[in-house]
């Protein structure tokens, strides 16, 4: 078996022609610039007596944060592949033992705290899909102008979505799906097609935020829908779908989850 893995991760970083992802200044600057302008925000928001320790609680996470990115930006391309779903899987697991053994912080149980540490699997989370993400539409070069790829790809995103629901964590959740947006937009999906497969996510979300937000998520969505000017069918069964995952999900969560909490 550890001969297998050694080839297998061997075979990766040579099909990665063992080059880095290299530095990209321009990324490098802007995200240097939104440290900075959220760093002095945080710093003038907490500028009476008692409120320094979290700036430098964020400031010690930006510098972590900052040269973490410079060691993965100049990392072998395999490496990444190699871990790629070995880390999604690594990332349910979290997403789902928190579930069950985490602490309620804000209305969620979505952290695991061991004495003085804390942390938030859905944030650690978040890099393991994007790298999974990335790799199947960028190594194994999908297209995501058809149906079966893009199902691919919401699927990916759909089952760490669902578990940050249960816990339930609307914000990290939607934060998801427009990283999922993201990455379909950057591998160019077929904006129709990626919306309509989004959507009945975004309803279900809004769903369990209350009806009316459910009725408002409804409503611009029938209308961004009729603005591709598709055919009606296709519009109607879009539309009618985003509709059932909004009404099931609310159904779902009022009279079976919140019962079984």
């Amino acid at each position: 078996i550890t001969t297998t893995l050694q080839m297998s991760f061997t075979d990766d970083i040579l099909r990665g022609n063992q080059s880095s992802i290299g530095f990209d200044a321009k990324t490098f600057f802007i995200t240097i610039v939104l440290i900075t302008i959220g760093l002095v925000s945080i710093y003038s928001a907490t500028y009476e007596p008692g409120g320094s320790h979290i700036f430098y609680s964020q400031l010690t996470f930006a510098f972590a944060g900052i040269v973490l990115m410079l060691v993965i930006a100049y990392l072998p391309e395999g490496v990444l592949q190699f871990f790629a779903y070995p880390l999604y899987g690594l990332g349910l697991i979290l997403l789902s033992a928190v579930i069950f053994f985490g602490t309620i912080r804000n209305g969620a149980r979505g952290w695991f705290v061991f004495g003085p540490l804390s942390f938030q699997p859905a944030e650690i989370v978040k890099f393991f899909i994007l790298i999974s993400a990335s790799r199947i539409v960028g190594l194994e070069a999908r297209s995501l102008k058809n149906w079966r790829d893009m199902g691919l790809l919401l699927l990916i995103f759909l089952i760490p979505i669902g578990l940050i629901l249960l816990e339930p964590d609307f914000g990290s959740a939607s934060v998801y799906m427009v990283m999922m947006i993201g990455i379909g937009l950057w591998a160019g999906a077929d904006l129709f097609l990626l919306f309509t497969l989004v959507a009945p996510l975004a309803v279900a979300i809004c769903a369990l935020i209350g009806n009316n937000e459910m009725y408002i998520c409804l409503g611009v969505i029938l209308v961004i829908m009729v603005a591709f000017r598709r055919s009606i069918w296709v519009t109607v069964t879009g539309f009618l779908i985003s509709i059932s995952s909004g009404f099931s999900t609310g159904y779902i969560y009022q009279n079976i989850l919140l019962l079984h909490q």
